[in-house]
C-alpha cells in the first residue's frame, strides 16, 4: 500500500507541476489584464493622433486614473503585445518592473528588444507571447479612430465621464477577461483523491499493527508520528526529485523569469501540503477507530477497505470515462479535420479569409462598412459565402446545433452555386437562371420536401419575402463547408442540409462581419501577397484596422488541427493518469477480495468449480458498481449537456473482468489444502 501512496504522491505533484509550468506562460497577461475594463473611444477625424491623446492624458490627470492602449503584432509567428499606458497612479498594473514611471520617450518595459529604445528587462514570461510597455504617447503611430482601450475595474465610470465631458462617444464593452490557464481544480481533483484515499488505504491495511501497539501503550499521536516517520522520507526524496526536474524544465523555457516561476508554483505547493495533510487528518480519524480486537483477527479493516476501494474504483470510471470521452472525440475530429484539409486542398487554392481581428482595435459601427467591404469584393475576388455554423462541433457536447436544436440549414451565395455544384433531380447543375430575382431562394433536398411550409413561414419571418423552392439531389450532391469547424466525417461534407441562397440586397452588414469572423467568406486573390492586393480595399471599406491577416483557407485547417491536438493532448494525459490510478485500483480490489475470502475460493476450486464461479460475488459487486457509474454519468450528460461514450464503460467493464480473472488465477498455484488448514 505504500507503494501505491507514493505513487498518487508523485502523480498528485506532477500535475500540479505541469499546471505551473504552463500556467506561468499567461500569468503576466492575466496580472495585466485581469482586473481591468474595456472601453472604446471615438476619435474624431478632425483631431491629430498627439491632440487626442494629450486631451485624454491631462483629464484623466484630474480625476487621479491610468487609461492603457494594446496593439497586438504577429512577429514571425509570435504575438507580441504592446501596451500604452499613462503614468497617473502606482498601482495600476499588477506587475512589478524595473523602470521608473512614467516612461520618458524613447524608454520601454520590454521582455524583448524592440527597436529604437532603452529597455527596461521586464522578467516575466514570454514563451508564448512577448509583452512591451511604452509611453502613451507613442501609441500616437498606430490608427485611433476607434480603438479598444482598459481601465481598471472600479475606476470605469470616473474615466468614462472624463472622457465624455471631452466631447467624445465612449463605449463600456459588457464583455469579461478569460484566462488561458487550465483550472487547478479542473485538472488536479482527481490525483487529489488519489493521495488522499490511498493514505487512507494505507492506515487500513496497518489495523492490525495499530491496534497491537495500542495495546502496548501508543496514542493514536504515536502511531500517526510512526506512519509520518515511515511515509515522510520517501515524499521527500519524490517532492525534490520533481521539483528539481520541473525547475529545469522552467529555467529552459522562461529563463530570466525563473525566480517569478518558482513565486508562481507556490500556491500550488501550498496545494500539495494541505492535501497531505488532510491524508493525515482521514489517517488519524481511522486510527481513533481502531481499537476492536477483530482488527487483529484483519477481517473488518479488509471488508472496509474492499468496500472503500469499490466506491474509488467507481469515482475513477466516471472520470475516466469523461474525460476520455472527449479525448476520443477530439481525435476523430482531428482526422477528419486533417483528411477534409488534403481533400479541398486544391479547390481552395489561392482563396483566403478575412478574420476579424478586435485585439487592436474595435468592431463597433462597421456593420455597414462591412457590406460595402462584400459589396466590393463578391464580383471582383468571386467572394464565396458558405456560412454552415449550424454544424460546428461542439467538442464538449459532442453535438452540433444542427443534432441539437434542428437547426439544419446553411446560407450560401450564388457564387457558391457555382464553386461547389448541386444538382437537380433532373442531374442538372442548378445556376442562376433556376434561380428567382424576385423571391428567396431556397435549395431543398428531395427527401425534406413535407418541411415546405415550415421554410417559407421561415423565410416570411426572417426576410419577408416568399420563398422559392428548388429540389435538389442529396444523393448527388455534396455540400462542403470549406470550414475546419464544420463537417465531422466525409471529408467535411453536410448531411443534407437545408440551403438557403441569400443576395446582396437581402444581406445585413452586421450578418457579413459574422460571415467573416468565422471563416465563412472567403476570396480568390491573385498574385503572392493576398493581404497587400486587398489592402486598398479593406482601407476605403474602413475594415483594415481590424483586419490584419488574410490568411489562405488552407491554413486555417492548420490552426484548427493544432488546437485539436493540443486538447487531445490534455485530456488524453488526464484520462491516461487516471487509467494508471484505476488499473492499481483494480488489481488491489481484486487480491483484496481473494485475500478475505481465500478458505471459501480454495474450498470452491478442491470442489471442481471453475474461477469465474468462485469469484462471482466480486463480480456481482463489480455490476453493481458499473451500473452506479451508468446512472451518474446519464444524470452528469442530461445536466452538463454532454454526449459521452458509453462503448469506453464497457470496455472498461470489460478490462476489469479481465484483470480480476488473471489476479485471481494467481491463487490455483497455491496449495489449496493448506490455505483451507489457515496458511497465510
Amino acid at each position: 500500500m505504500r507503494k501505491l501512496m507514493t505513487f498518487c504522491f508523485i502523480i498528485l505533484f506532477s500535475v500540479l507541476s505541469a499546471l505551473s509550468c504552463f500556467n506561468f506562460a499567461f500569468d503576466a497577461l492575466d496580472r495585466i489584464e485581469r482586473d481591468k475594463i474595456t472601453i472604446v473611444i471615438e476619435k474624431p477625424e478632425s483631431i491629430t493622433n498627439a491632440d487626442f491623446l494629450a486631451e485624454i492624458d491631462c483629464v484623466l490627470e484630474t480625476v487621479n486614473a491610468d487609461i492603457m492602449l494594446r496593439q497586438v503584432e504577429n512577429v514571425e509567428g509570435k504575438a507580441h503585445y504592446q501596451y500604452f499606458k499613462t503614468g497617473h497612479t502606482a498601482d495600476f498594473l499588477s506587475i512589478s518592473t524595473n523602470a521608473n514611471e512614467p516612461l520618458k520617450s524613447g524608454e520601454c518595459i520590454s521582455t524583448t528588444e524592440p527597436a529604437g529604445y532603452t529597455v527596461y528587462r521586464l522578467n516575466a514570461s514570454a514563451l508564448m507571447q512577448d509583452i512591451s510597455f511604452y509611453p502613451w504617447t507613442d501609441a500616437g503611430h498606430h490608427d485611433l479612430s476607434a480603438t479598444t482601450y482598459y481601465v481598471k475595474m472600479g475606476q470605469q465610470s470616473a474615466v468614462v465621464d472624463a472622457i465624455r465631458q471631452l466631447g467624445y462617444g465612449v463605449t463600456v464593452n459588457p464583455t469579461t477577461y478569460i484566462s488561458g490557464q487550465f483550472s487547478i481544480f479542473l485538472f488536479g481533483f482527481v490525483p487529489s483523491f488519489m493521495l488522499v484515499a490511498s493514505m487512507a488505504f494505507y492506515v487500513l491495511s496497518g489495523g492490525k499493527k495499530n491496534v497491537l501497539k495500542k495495546m502496548e501503550g501508543y496514542t493514536t499521536r504515536d502511531v500517526l508520528a510512526d506512519d509520518a516517520k515511515d511515509i515522510f522520507p520517501v515524499f521527500a526524496i519524490s517532492f525534490l526529485i520533481i521539483e528539481i526536474m520541473t525547475l529545469i524544465v522552467a529555467g529552459a523555457l522562461y529563463q530570466t523569469a525563473l525566480p517569478q516561476y518558482m513565486l508562481f508554483s507556490l500556491p500550488n505547493i501550498a496545494i500539495l501540503i494541505a492535501v497531505v495533510l488532510i491524508g493525515f487528518v482521514l489517517s488519524a480519524l481511522l486510527i481513533c477507530r481502531q481499537n476492536s480486537a477483530e482488527h487483529i483477527k484483519g477481517r473488518v479493516p479488509r471488508r472496509g477497505i474492499y468496500f472503500t476501494t469499490t466506491l474509488a474504483k467507481g469515482v475513477f470510471v466516471a472520470f475516466i470515462i469523461f474525460f476520455l470521452s472527449i479525448a476520443v472525440r477530439n481525435a476523430a475530429i482531428s482526422y477528419h479535420t486533417m483528411q477534409a484539409s488534403r481533400f479541398i486542398a486544391d479547390k481552395v487554392e489561392g482563396y483566403v479569409t478575412v478574420p476579424v481581428n478586435i485585439s487592436n482595435a474595435s468592431t463597433q459601427n462597421l456593420a455597414e462598412n462591412y457590406k460595402s467591404f462584400y459589396s466590393a469584393t463578391v464580383e471582383q475576388y468571386n467572394g464565396i459565402l458558405v456560412d454552415s455554423s449550424n454544424y460546428e462541433y461542439n467538442l464538449i457536447s459532442g453535438r452540433t446545433p444542427a443534432e441539437e436544436f434542428g437547426q439544419t440549414s446553411i446560407t450560401v451565395n450564388r457564387n457558391y452555386l457555382d464553386f461547389n455544384p448541386i444538382y437537380d433531380m433532373n442531374g442538372m447543375q442548378i445556376t442562376d437562371e433556376q434561380l428567382s430575382a424576385s423571391g428567396f431562394n431556397v435549395l431543398l433536398p428531395a427527401s425534406r420536401e413535407r418541411e415546405k411550409e415550415n421554410w417559407s413561414e421561415f423565410v416570411q419571418a426572417a426576410y419577408g419575402m416568399e420563398a422559392n423552392f428548388i429540389s435538389y439531389d442529396e444523393a448527388a450532391s455534396k455540400i462542403y463547408s470549406y470550414n475546419a469547424n464544420t463537417g465531422t466525417g466525409d471529408y467535411g461534407a453536410l448531411d443534407e442540409p437545408v440551403i438557403l441562397v441569400i443576395d446582396e440586397e437581402q444581406l445585413e452588414g452586421i450578418f457579413v462581419l459574422s460571415y467573416c469572423s468565422k471563416g465563412a467568406y472567403f476570396l480568390k486573390a491573385p498574385g503572392q501577397n493576398a493581404y497587400t492586393e486587398l489592402l486598398p480595399i479593406l482601407q476605403e471599406a474602413g475594415i483594415a484596422s481590424v483586419t490584419l491577416e488574410t490568411p489562405s483557407v488552407a491554413s486555417t485547417f492548420s490552426e484548427t488541427v493544432n488546437h485539436q491536438q493540443q486538447m487531445l493532448m490534455l485530456y488524453g494525459t488526464q484520462s491516461a493518469v487516471l487509467l494508471i490510478g484505476l488499473i492499481c485500483l483494480i488489481v488491489f480490489s481484486s487480491k483484496l477480495y481473494c485475500e478475505n475470502y481465500k478458505s471459501k475460493i480454495a474450498c470452491c476450486l478442491i470442489e471442481g468449480y471453475s474461477m469465474l464461479r468462485c469469484i462471482r460475488k466480486h463480480l456481482i459487486v463489480t455490476v453493481i458498481y458499473y451500473a452506479g457509474v451508468v446512472v451518474v454519468l446519464r444524470f452528469i450528460s442530461m445536466s452538463m449537456k454532454v454526449s459521452l461514450n458509453y462503448l469506453l464503460l464497457l470496455a472498461a467493464f470489460a478490462g476489469e473482468v479481465a484483470i480480476t480473472l488473471i489476479v485471481s488465477r494467481e491463487y490455483t498455484k497455491n496449495n489449496l489444502y493448506q490455505i483451507v488448514k489457515g496458511a497465510e
